[in-house]
């Protein structure tokens, strides 16, 4: 009897462990996460920004979305449209990064496309900006987003930003041509990885395996990141 009682008791143990939990308030609280970054009170959009970028940087090494929101909840005072037309340009950087992390694609373009207008030499802003547009299918405003890049002379972002979205249209022997050559010239190992990524998503959508499989390799051996595992686990 206890050979059989055992094991069920166990089952029954386990199941109760993977009970669902429902929420019964929005004050609730699930979970608390570890301290990976510590953030203040200040109310200095300068501390804030960069106690937000940090919280940014751990969604991305984590692959936890939940960092990100944190870095939303820590820029919350600058959101409103009346505080956000005196913000600091890197508030409102940090604040359209964490919105595009969250998949907040509008407000994120709205915000990015007041900045601009305020500040047209923000490469970083049109470089987001581009690729917000790209990934809500919006090619010929990310298009021009890719131009004010090439006006401002920041390279290699500019002609990968073109690349990418050639890529996205099926050019891929073009956008091939203009990754390899973007990837021979950069010895940064942090963007020759983001290149490296870039090209082994355009062989994947190509159907070309090998050529995929050698790109994420390559990416990842020169800057490994949360983001490159995924896509590689994936592929």
């Amino acid at each position: 009897m206890r050979s059989f009682l055992l094991p069920l008791l166990l089952a029954c143990c386990t199941w109760a462990a993977a009970t669902p939990i429902s929420a019964t308030a929005d004050s609730q609280v699930i979970e608390r996460l570890p301290p990976l970054t510590r953030v203040s009170t200040s109310r200095d959009p300068v501390v804030a920004a960069a106690e937000a970028r940090g919280l940014i940087d751990a969604s991305r090494r984590e692959g936890d979305p939940r960092f990100a929101g944190r870095a939303l909840a820590r820029l919350a005072p600058w959101q409103a449209a009346s505080e956000a037309a005196s913000a600091p340009t890197e508030v409102l950087l940090v604040l359209a990064e964490a919105e595009q992390y969250l998949h907040e694609f509008d407000a994120a373009t709205a915000r990015l496309q007041t900045l601009v207008k305020r500040e047209p030499g923000s490469a970083q802003a049109w470089l987001l900006l581009a690729t917000l547009n790209r990934v809500q299918g919006r090619y010929s405003a990310s298009d021009q987003a890719c131009t004010a890049l090439r006006q401002l002379r920041v390279q290699p972002y500019a002609d990968a930003c073109s690349a990418e979205n050639a890529a996205l249209r099926g050019e891929y022997d073009a956008a091939r041509r203009q990754f390899q050559a973007l990837i021979q010239r950069t010895a940064e190992p942090a963007t020759r990885a983001w290149l490296s990524t870039s090209l082994a998503e355009l062989e994947q959508r190509a159907g070309l395996l090998a050529p995929s499989d050698a790109a994420w390799r390559q990416s990842l051996q020169a800057a490994p990141d949360t983001y490159t595992a995924i896509g590689y686990a994936d592929f």
